[in-house]
């Protein structure tokens, strides 16, 4: 069996839903953008790509069809490489990398492109027209479609309760703060930019986790 690994990864920004910074950037364009400076500062010849695997949660819209093949093309990876989209919920990125390190140990290929991408600002979630089976029942709507159940599931499951998670949350952003502040963020993040046709903004770092307020 061959051994896998992660050779590099960036990613995009964060920001706020709606009317943050990322609210003016298609979803498309913003993966393309993460994988045209991924592939160059690797050095490695984008012919040598074997697929492009892109997790979506809610494949619609500007962000629907074959994500995969859409966003590959669009950041000049060679038509030789193939493209898909996986949905998986929330486990839909991770689930592109596992799937990526499947293929290279079965021998099936030596080199991919593996991630997501979601824009909650440009596609709701649900996307435009959800339509669930009407033979569902409440239960099964709600094990499918509600991860605030799945949440509830879990914290009942392992006895979490809500101080715990909060501490969690608030440790979580603790260090996401400090390691942007001291620049261990910069390598891995992408600059994010719409096409000069669409809009001029870029940005440039992240704005995610929102700073602490200045005291009055």
């Amino acid at each position: 069996m061959t051994n896998a690994f992660i050779l590099d990864y960036a990613r995009s920004p964060f920001a706020q839903a709606s009317n943050g910074a990322l609210a003016v950037i298609r979803p498309d364009d913003l993966l393309a953008g993460v994988i045209r400076a991924l592939v160059a500062r690797s050095g490695l010849s984008a012919a040598q790509i074997e697929d492009v695997l892109v997790g979506c949660a809610f494949p619609d819209g500007e962000q629907g069809l074959n994500l995969g093949r859409i966003v590959g093309l669009l950041a000049g990876v060679p038509q030789s490489a193939g493209g898909v989209t996986i949905n998986r919920w929330c486990g839909s990125s991770m689930n592109a990398i596992q799937l990526a390190a499947g293929s290279i140990a079965m021998g099936a290929g030596g080199l991919f492109l593996a991630g997501g991408v979601e824009s909650m600002s440009r596609v709701p979630m649900m996307g435009f027209n959800p339509m669930p089976n009407p033979t569902w029942t409440e239960d099964l709507r709600h094990s499918y479609l509600n991860m605030g159940i799945t949440a509830e599931n879990l914290a009942k499951r392992y006895d979490i309760d809500r101080a715990t998670q909060d501490q969690f949350a608030l440790a979580s952003h603790k260090k996401a703060t400090a390691a942007r502040e001291d620049g261990r963020l910069a390598q891995e993040i992408v600059a994010a930019a719409a096409p000069a046709e669409t809009s001029p903004r870029t940005v440039p770092s992240a704005p995610m986790p929102r700073p602490k307020s200045s005291p009055p």
